[in-house]
């Protein structure tokens, strides 16, 4: 066949052509992003084996982390599994991995965690699961016994974008995912503020349950926008129309009736922390002493006397 035939015989098969090129086009689309995924994996996996490849002190033992899976996270897992887990065991690390089979076993597991059974706590879920864990940890002591990483999976991750927005922003590729796992194989701790919500109602038949405290990172989100971004994510056979398929028809419903959403928010700022309230540490308090024991008249004209046992101390956050 001649190369002018071409066209001609492209437009008396322009169904099959059409396929074809819908096709082509996908297959060449999902090549060029696992080749990217594959590159991306391979720069990180060699990050996490020059962590495995330090030797031990004798003294030394491997860094234990917990790894607990939300129930309603399965895509997310599988997502862990083939990105994170293998930096995870690359870098050294002993992982104990948990799969909560319900939301009161994922709460019972994450508030028993302590520092005999593990040195760090990994979550894989979204921002609800997170909270859970925070809820569970929270209500039972005053601080996390281990740090507490996140991996971005689930459906919403706008605890994770609002710490580091420059990373979990913009989700293009399966870069976020390796980055939450080298935050925890680097070990890079960050305190944060928690915000705690106490929910009251007046209505009397609530459940003693449902005013308990919650914990959590990210912002409160509650009303219209907020219930047609959680529906737009069952549109997703409509592709990149989702979102405008979601917002049309929920204007649509919202000419009928809506139950209203009535809020009485009272916000209180945390401390700041200005160590008016906190004892001074044993340590501050005796270099305290003996820095008054060496004090003579004369230094009152030459200076203070020179420190030779400074103690430096930190405080736990």
């Amino acid at each position: 066949m001649k190369l002018a035939n071409v066209p001609g015989k492209l437009w008396e098969h322009k169904k099959k052509s059409a396929f074809a090129a819908v096709l082509a086009y996908y297959i060449a689309g999902k090549t060029l992003r696992w080749k990217r995924d594959c590159d991306i994996r391979a720069v990180y996996a060699q990050q996490a084996k020059r962590f495995g490849d330090m030797p031990l002190a004798e003294t030394e033992r491997l860094r234990r982390v917990t790894v607990l899976v939300d129930a309603k996270s399965g895509s997310a897992f599988d997502c862990f599994s083939k990105n994170a887990l293998p930096l995870l065991h690359l870098a050294g690390l002993k992982v104990d991995l948990i799969r909560a089979t319900d939301r009161s076993q994922f709460e019972a597991v994450a508030g028993n965690i302590d520092t005999t059974e593990c040195d760090a706590l990994y979550i894989v879920g979204d921002d609800s699961a997170l909270s859970a864990a925070l809820t569970a940890i929270y209500s039972k002591n005053d601080a996390a016994a281990v740090p507490i990483g996140v991996f971005p999976g689930g459906s919403e991750n706008k605890s994770l974008a609002n710490l580091v927005p420059n990373v979990f922003v913009l989700q293009n590729d399966i870069r976020p995912y390796c980055e939450s796992a080298m935050a925890l194989i680097e070990n890079t701790v960050r305190p944060v503020y928690l915000s705690k919500v106490n929910i009251e109602s007046l209505d009397a038949n609530v459940a003693e349950e449902t005013k308990k405290p919650l914990y959590g990172i990210a912002g409160l989100h509650a009303g219209w926008y907020d219930r047609v971004e959680k529906n737009k994510l069952k549109l997703w056979y409509w592709g990149q129309l989702k979102r405008w398929v979601a917002y049309t028809t929920a204007t649509i419903r919202s000419l009928k009736q809506h139950p209203a959403l009535e809020l009485d928010m009272v916000c209180e700022e945390y401390c700041a922390g200005c160590c008016k309230c906190r004892k001074p540490s044993p340590s501050s308090a005796s270099s305290g002493e003996k820095d008054q024991s060496n004090w003579r008249w004369w230094h009152y004209l030459i200076g203070s006397p020179s420190r030779t046992n400074m103690v430096f101390f930190s405080d736990n956050f």
